[in-house]
Parts: C-alpha cells; structure tokens; sequence
C-alpha cells in the first residue's frame, strides 16, 4: 500500500504547485534509489525493489523541461497578475499533473508494482487497479485544487493586486509546502498520508468559514428580500433602495459604520459598483456591474470625477510617505503600503492584467533603488516620495488611456468628490 499513501500524501503538494511537486517527484525517482546517502526506505525501497523509475518521466529531456518549468511558475506566483492567471487554470492542470505522477510511480517494471504491494506472487495483470488509484488521485487533487483556488479568490478580493504582500508570502509558504511534502510522500507516506487527510479537512473548514463569513455581510432587500451587501445603496434585484448604507474600510470591507457623500467613488476605487457594491470582473473602464447593470465611468465626467477623488489624496500621501520614510528600516514597510493603497491602486485595479505587469516590471527597479537608499538620512525621506508619485503617474496614466481620455483633460481634477 506504499504507493497509495504516497499518493495521498501528494495530494497537498500538488493542489498547491503544478510543476514544483512534479520536478521533485522525477528527479527523487531518477536518482534517489542510487544515491548511497538516501534512506532506502518509504516510496523508494518499493521503486529499487521494482527495478528502477520509469524512463519516459525521469528522461534527461523530461527533466529539463520540467526544472524550467518550475522556475517559471515560482517567478510567475510572485506576480500578482500572473498569480491570477494560474488560479483560474492550474486547478485544472494540477490534477493532470498528478495523474501523471502517480502513473510514473504506479506503473514502475512495467505495472508489477502495484501487483506485488496488493498480493505479492500475483503475475502483472491488466493494470485496472492501478488506473483506477490514479484517476482517484487526480479526482482528489482537483477537489483540493478547487478549495484552494476559492480560498485564493477569496484573498484577492481583498487585495487583488497584493498591496499588503500577504499573498506573496503566502505563494512562498505554497512552494515550501509543494517542496517539501513530495519530499516526505516519499520518504514517510504513511505519516503524511494522515497529516494531509488533516490538512485537507482543515482547509475545506476554512472555505466554510468565509462562505458563512460573507454571507453573513449581506443584508435582506426589504423590498424583494434578495442579500445583497451591506455597502449597497440599492438592491441589485429589484433596485428598491436600501434601508441603511454601510461604509467600507481602507481594504473595501464593509463596517458598522454609515455610509459617507463619497461613498460612491470610494467603492469605485476598489473596483466595485457604486450602487449595489457588487465586485466589478472586468480590470477596465467603463464597464457594466454583473449584477445590477449599473454603467460605471461610464461616461467624461464620471471618470473626471474619480480622477479627481484620487488626486485630491495626493499631496497628503506624498507628506505622509516622506515622514513615514525618515524613519530609517521602520518606515519602509508603512510608507510603501499608505501609498499604494491611497494613490496607487485605485487607478491600477482598472488598469488590464498585461499592461500592470509592464508598468510594475518597469517601476520594480525605481523601488528597489528607493528601498537600497532608505536607510540614509534626507535622502531616503526623498525617494521614497519620489518613487510613489512615479508609480500614481504611471498607473494614472495607464487607466485614463484606457478609458479614451488623457491626463491633461479639462476638468480631469477639480471636480467635486460628492
């Protein structure tokens, strides 16, 4: 049964990476039951009792491709436009991956692994068990895949373009977790085998709890009794206007609070209807919302309006940004995040996936400067500054372009925020 506490031990790794548990799982079967410093025990004693790892996954080739495809999704998690790509897909190549895996070191000599581990003396037969373990698996990694993706999307609501960096911590805790648990699948699959039956309960527990969690944010239609949410100021069913209008905080959450004048621009800024407070899909504008068909900046003066709501921040947030900044080591984190979030992300959650990366590739190397002068005094207090009135320039330009207007438009700046 080593094989297939193996594999359940794998179901972790696999519904978090799609290429990392795969590189580990070839190179472990290509060279560990040679290797005279790896235990001869777990997943491996079974592969050099079978006589060796099969060659079409351990190939030279298949190795090759496999490292740099792993290079790849490691640099492309870090991305938070890229990230969003591969969580719409990768849950569906991880299962694809795991298959293949699982059929690497199930089907070892030619399919008499999984014979000899269920009744040793049997000759190899027509491999149905073994497909049916593996097809289980791959049903399984796509279950988990599932849970975890909703996990994620739930996440980037949030913080979509992972201002707070929690997301890119989390991507590097993933790939320990895919590392790391093909590892021990191989070498420990019983014990693992129970730690991921535990793990994958306990992170279905926590989708139910966000689900519980955002249901209990929507509130009744007094007129149609549809849940709609908090911040709304209409039902997007039956637009029968809300009783009480809740404001959303500094991450777009909706508080206990009541709504302010600004409310609408402010749920515009975090890309979300200003009517019925329903999550906008589409990183552009104008656009339609999904569920109540509001336009949203729609038209000059809507767009005039929300570019003026942001820019009227600037001048505070630079102030803010260049105190925060004199505070050597300490201040970098704070002062990097209040501008981001103030000036910097409501024109870029507008802005198309494609054209983020471009303009964040290219602003990468003013922070990095920024972030390497810090610690001097005055002028880290100055480029810090510096490189967030950049980055509210790039990106507002960026968004004003994609809606048809340009950032000297008349009116582009002093229109009233109510």
């Amino acid at each position: 049964m080593t094989p297939l506490a193996a594999a359940i031990a794998s179901i972790p790794a696999f519904s978090s990476r799609t290429f990392i548990p795969m590189f580990i799982g070839a190179m472990l079967l290509r060279f560990a039951p040679e290797a005279w410093l790896v235990p001869d025990i777990g997943l491996l004693a079974g592969v050099g009792l079978a006589g060796g790892a099969p060659t079409w996954f351990t190939h030279d080739i298949t190795l090759t491709i496999l490292g740099i495809l792993c290079c790849v999704e490691i640099g492309a998690e870090k991305q938070p436009e890229l990230r969003s790509i591969l969580n719409e897909i990768d849950q569906y190549a991880k299962p694809v991956a795991a298959m293949i895996v699982a059929a690497g070191y199930f089907s070892v000599a030619d399919q008499q692994f999984i014979e000899q581990q269920i009744d040793p003396g049997q000759p190899a037969q027509s491999g149905f068990i073994e497909w049916i373990m593996v097809l289980g698996f791959a049903g399984s990694v796509f279950a988990v895949a599932q849970i975890r993706s909703s996990l994620m999307s739930t996440l980037a609501e949030f913080d979509e373009d992972d201002d707070l960096g929690l997301q890119k911590y989390l991507s590097w805790l993933e790939d320990a977790v895919a590392a790391g648990g093909i590892l021990a699948a191989f070498f420990f699959p019983v014990l693992m085998m129970a730690l991921a039956v535990v793990g994958v309960f306990g992170l279905w527990g926590l989708q139910r709890f966000f689900e519980k969690r955002e249901a209990a944010k929507r509130v009744p239609c007094p007129a149609c009794e549809t849940p709609m949410h908090a911040a709304a100021s209409v039902c997007p069913s039956c637009k029968a206007d809300a009783p009480e209008t809740k404001r959303v905080n500094w991450i777009g959450v909706a508080t206990k609070k009541p709504a302010k004048d600004n409310h609408a621009l402010r749920l515009e800024s975090f890309r979300r209807c200003p009517r019925c407070a329903e999550r906008l899909p589409k990183r552009a504008a104008p656009q339609d919302c999904p569920a109540c068909g509001e336009a949203v900046l729609a038209t000059e003066v809507d767009r005039a309006d929300y570019d003026g709501s942001i820019r009227r921040r600037l001048p505070l947030a630079i102030l803010i940004t260049m105190g925060l900044s004199m505070i050597p080591v300490i201040g970098l984190i704070p002062a990097v995040l209040y501008s981001r979030l103030s000036i910097v992300a409501p024109y870029r959650r507008y802005v198309p996936r494609v054209k983020a990366i471009w303009i964040r590739l290219g602003l990468k190397l003013l922070l990095v400067f920024a972030v390497a002068v810090q610690f001097i005094p005055l002028v880290g207090g100055l480029v810090l500054p510096l490189s967030a009135w950049v980055s509210h320039s790039a990106y507002r330009k960026a968004f004003l372009s994609g809606c048809g207007s340009t950032p000297d438009a008349p009116g582009a700046v002093d229109q009233p925020e109510g």
